[in-house]
């Protein structure tokens, strides 16, 4: 192997000796002999606790004021209380009057709303999709290592964006916690619910995902066709994908916190369900390859002839075959699924009821065998 890697960390350590950060070294080693320290960048250091400090202090206060207080409660005259008829639609749901007014009902803009006012408020929920990046390890060391970007790693980005974006909305019912009941007694209907939070997850994670892929397509071998392909794909499948994970999420729920660092704990989406919505994203996105690229076919067919050579007696299957084959299943994760995925959340959104001998937050379907 090279020492690019080392070169490239000795010339990050050079540009970070220049940040403010770095400055409190010289403040710490005032003093001490041998060391030689700059006293410009101490006396920058004490101004920098001295100025930045009260001043990054009051951002956060302010910050964090206007989000507490967001979607205010104003009382009525007749003494209940009730949420300004501008709550749905204000701050982060300002979007609400651009974009998602054109798109979608009064009532699915309040739950995209709600569901990006909770991730503002706590994003730490969302941790979960970090951990699959440690797979992207390998590749950067071996692009650091060679200066090389593999044909493989913009399909490794594809993929992982397609997962993350379905990801974000793997556990609909158990997000919502407390304020289950009142979201299933309001006036939302279950069509409205399902296109809520799978908008609220697209219009976020889409740009992004297709953004991502583009850029490593574009820094990759592959040509220009390939990369409109790739973003296409990854784009087409991040939709279909999250309406999927919408339905496994209804079908296996968490509804109680996990503890997610020492003194945090917060409601993520079940193991079950993160295996299932995984498996199913790895079959349709392998499956659309298989179709689209010859290659990819070749390689499964070969595949499946050693195995079967090993451990029964050879199998030879055409490579048109496995295309044809790979189409179906694409067509079936694609199509199929994602509408059965929708009308089963749909439903189980207008049967769902709430046990009395659990707390309001904890439910069961009791029409359905699956129980949270």
């Amino acid at each position: 192997m090279s020492n690019t890697l080392g070169t490239v960390m000795a010339r990050l350590g050079t540009l970070l000796q220049d940040v403010p950060l770095a400055w409190f070294g010289d403040a710490f080693f005032l003093g001490v002999s041998g060391v030689d320290p700059s006293l410009v960048r101490a006396i920058g250091a004490v101004a920098l606790v001295v100025v930045g400090v009260p001043a990054l202090l009051l951002v956060d206060v302010r910050a964090a004021t206007r989000l507490w207080y967001m979607d205010a409660v104003k009382p009525d005259t007749k003494g209940r209380t009730r949420r300004p008829a501008s709550s749905t639609t204000s701050r982060p749901g300002s979007v609400s009057n651009g974009v998602l007014a054109s798109v979608a009902s009064r009532p699915t803009r309040s739950v995209v709303v709600n569901v990006w006012r909770r991730t503002i408020r706590a994003p730490i929920r969302l941790v979960y999709v970090v951990y699959p990046l440690f797979l992207f390890t390998g590749f950067l060391q071996g692009i650091v290592s060679t200066g090389e970007v593999p044909a493989a790693f913009p399909v490794m980005v594809a993929l992982y964006g397609t997962w993350v974006i379905g990801a974000t909305a793997l556990n609909p019912f158990g997000d919502e916690g407390a304020m289950l009941p009142l979201t299933l007694t309001s006036t939302i209907r279950g069509e409205q619910f399902v296109r809520g939070y799978a908008l609220a997850a697209i219009l976020v994670g889409l740009p992004l995902a297709g953004v991502a892929t583009a850029i490593s397509s574009v820094v990759s071998p592959l040509d220009s066709i390939e990369t409109v392909a790739l973003t296409a794909a990854s784009a087409i499948l991040g939709v279909v994908g999250t309406v999927v994970a919408i339905g496994i999420g209804t079908v296996f729920p968490r509804f109680g916190e996990v503890r997610v660092t020492r003194s945090r704990h917060v409601v993520v989406p079940s193991k079950t369900a993160f295996a299932v919505y995984s498996l199913v994203v790895v079959l349709g996105f392998g499956a659309a390859a298989v179709a689209a690229v010859p290659a990819g076919a070749a390689m499964v067919s070969a595949m499946i002839e050693f195995w079967s050579t090993v451990l029964w007696d050879p199998i030879t299957i055409p490579v048109e075959a496995v295309r044809i084959v790979g189409g179906l299943l694409a067509v079936f994760f694609g199509v199929v699924t994602p509408l059965g995925a929708y009308w089963y959340t749909v439903r189980r959104f207008e049967m769902y009821t709430l046990d009395e001998k659990y707390d309001s937050w904890m439910s069961r379907f009791e029409w359905m065998p699956f129980r949270s």
